[in-house]
């Protein structure tokens, strides 16, 4: 039953997106014509004039072309193309988070190196959360650079997972090593 409501959905998603599409490829089919309609007016307007003949009603058909297709062309524009071009790694919590998850440090790198994100100091987007998230996946070279993120930010961050970091058992930052060891002071 669950397959049959999913392949629905696509159905549904494929016909919209195909009708979204083809009203844009009618729109801009509509602009070239307007244009294509304005220029040829523009360059037969000396005969025209020394002929003593106008347009009239003509003048209205670039009008209407223009006045349907420029506002579909706009929102298609606002609605589609800028969030797609401006879209970049790093100023979203989950692209920190996809990097994690497919243990790719240098996409990680990239997200911090872009400086797009401002991290809450709690929640489910903090840095904490992104090492919970290293810990969980337990990698080890992810780890590292959000720890070394958060300090360059001046955030503490309790590391007590299992992954070590080079550190000895026990010894993760801001715990204190036990007593009869040798760095007890």
């Amino acid at each position: 039953m669950g397959g049959t409501s999913v392949m629905f959905m696509l159905s549904v998603m494929g016909a919209v997106a195909f009708v979204i599409l083809g009203v844009v490829a009618l729109a801009l089919a509509m602009f070239v014509a307007a244009t294509v309609v304005s220029i040829v007016f523009a360059c037969r307007a000396k005969a025209r004039r020394e002929q003593g003949k106008r347009l009239k009603g003509l003048v209205a058909v670039p009008i209407v072309l223009y006045a349907v297709s420029v506002p579909v062309l706009i929102w298609f524009a606002v609605v589609w193309v800028v969030p797609l071009s401006t879209d970049r790694e790093g100023d979203e919590f989950v692209d920190f988070s996809q990097a994690v998850t497919r243990h790719d440090p240098e996409a990680l790198q990239a997200c911090f190196d872009a400086d797009a994100f401002a991290f809450p100091e709690e929640g489910p987007e903090s840095l904490a959360a992104l090492l919970k998230i290293a810990r969980d996946y337990e990698d080890e070279k992810c780890a590292s650079i959000v720890m070394r993120e958060a300090r360059a930010e001046g955030v503490f961050l309790a590391h007590d997972g299992p992954v070590s970091l080079g550190l000895p058992e026990g010894s993760g930052p801001g715990q204190a090593p036990e007593k009869g060891s040798s760095d007890a002071a």
